[in-house]
Formats: structure tokens, sequence, C-alpha cells
């Protein structure tokens, strides 16, 4: 098993009474330390980290103020979303495999290959699978980031293909109607282009939570 930096080898020495592993760290160093620090997040390395997040802050002083770039605050929280537990977006990024380079793990080396965030943009991954790194990432906006999720359908339309949310803006039919026709079959243009009157069938019991879910992507 494997949390944050630490893998863990074995069960340790009990320290009053209490659990602990045996863990090695990403960096080669093994320590001994309380599974329940290491299970709730409270302990993510053998101290490594702690001594780059000081090395980085002496470093880019600056950005330890009330006045924190932006950039500096997209790489906290890619490194959040991607290593601390306690993020309520972790369960979509480090919680199902999304890692950032080792290389990244110090803001110096990410700023050095994005450079200073654009105003208004975001830093986003180009294969949503992938890992944060210099050739899978940029800046990008909001909207391309929606365009870009992974529950986000592709329809197809005189070859021609664009997400259900730019399908809907070009047509005028809500989303959520789009998503319900592709559910009784309807064929990718008529979904799209039919008029809005055009009623589907009443959702059976079964279908009808599949058809919510699918609402709730759009």
């Amino acid at each position: 098993m494997k949390y944050n930096r630490l893998t863990v080898l074995r069960d340790g020495p009990p320290h009053n009474g209490r659990t602990t592993w045996l863990c090695r760290c990403d960096c080669g160093k093994e320590i001994v330390v309380l599974r329940d620090n290491v299970r709730r997040g409270r302990t993510h390395s053998c101290g490594c980290l702690q001594v780059e997040n000081r090395t980085n802050a002496a470093t880019h002083g600056a950005y330890r103020n009330h006045s924190e770039t932006g950039t500096h605050r997209s790489w906290r929280m890619m490194m959040s979303r991607c290593y601390d537990r306690t993020n309520n977006r972790y369960s979509i990024y480090g919680g199902r495999g999304i890692t950032v380079i080792r290389r990244w793990h110090s803001f110096p080396a990410f700023l050095a290959d994005m450079g200073e965030r654009p105003p208004g943009l975001t830093i986003g991954r180009i294969d949503n699978d992938k890992p944060y790194s210099k050739k899978n990432c940029r800046w990008e906006s909001q909207q391309s980031q929606q365009n870009n999720r992974r529950n986000n359908r592709r329809l197809t339309i005189g070859g021609v293909v664009k997400t259900v949310a730019e399908w809907s803006r070009e047509s005028g039919t809500p989303a959520p109607l789009i998503y319900s026709r592709v559910a009784h079959g309807f064929t990718h243009e008529r979904a799209v282009f039919a008029e809005l009157y055009e009623k589907v069938p009443e959702p059976t019991k079964l279908s009808r939570y599949a058809l919510e879910l699918s609402a709730r992507n759009c």
C-alpha cells in the first residue's frame, strides 16, 4: 500500500499500544510511523516533503504573503488534489492514480516549465488519464476544461465531433434533453437538432436513474 510518499513494508513495533508501520519514503529512507497518522493523511513522508516545502518557501518568499501569485496557487492546488486525502477532490485525482511528476514537486521547476499563469487561465491536462507533466499540461480556460472532462460525452454529426455542451450551445437544445434523447435511441443528429417539442418516451423506472446521471454530467 502506498500513501502519499510512503510505501508500507510491514507492521512495526507497537507504540504505546498503537499500531505502527515500517514504511519506505520515495526518497529511499525507511521510518516507523503510526498507522493512523499515515492512513488519515497526517504523515506524508519521512520529513523530506516538509524540508522541500520550507526550501521552496525560502526561495520564493514573495509567495508566502497575502499577494500569492496565481501561478503558485495553481501549483499548490494541483499538489493538494493529488496528494492531500482531505482535499474534497482527491477521490477524482490522487484517489484514482493521478500524480504529479517528481520534478514538479518543486515549485521552481514547475514555474520554469510552465511560466507564469496567464490571467483567467488555470492548469489543465491534455489527457485526463495521465499525470501532470510538462508534455501533458497547458494553461487553459475554464470552458476548455469543461469540454475536456472525462464524463463529457462526444457526439458525431456529419463527421464533426463535439461535446454535448458544445452541440447544445450551437443548436439551442438543452444538454439534458440531448442526453435523454440519445439514451432513448435518437441518432446524434436528431438528438441535437430535432424540434424542442419532439418529446422522448417516458423513462422506465430502471432507466430513470441513468438519465438523471447523464443530465448531471452536462
